[in-house]
């Protein structure tokens, strides 16, 4: 009986023993995961992913209403650049007119001078 104790005993410090290294190899790959990932818990790692994937939508966003005042700026300075063109036909136009009729008022001075004796 005594031997039968003496070998459940020496079995029993052998799997204390094993179930030790096995907690230690357990603590080691602990240490280099959390080394690995920088000391971050498992909770702040998930929250900087959720933070990450919000800032990224925000980024998608704020890149689209960019695009879109992109498009309207351009869409307003073609506008102005035809508008200019009509101004700037206008105003030859006018002072093509005026051109024409400063000669002509001055004649019909003249003529008025003339007749009137004035």
């Amino acid at each position: 009986m005594a031997e039968e104790l003496e070998e459940e005993r020496r079995a029993h410090a052998e799997k204390q023993q094993a179930l030790r290294f096995e907690a230690d190899q357990q603590r080691q790959a602990t240490r280099a995961l959390e080394a690995r990932l920088g000391g971050l818990a498992p909770e702040a790692a998930k929250a900087a992913v959720e933070e990450a994937a919000t800032l990224r939508e925000a980024l998608e966003a704020a890149k689209a209403v960019h695009a879109r005042e992109a498009a309207e700026a351009a869409a307003r300075l073609e506008w102005y650049s035809e508008n200019q063109e009509l101004v700037d036909k206008n105003d030859a136009l006018i002072r093509a007119q005026v051109g024409a009729a400063v000669p002509a008022a001055r004649s019909s001075a003249l003529v008025f001078c003339v007749c009137t004796g004035s």
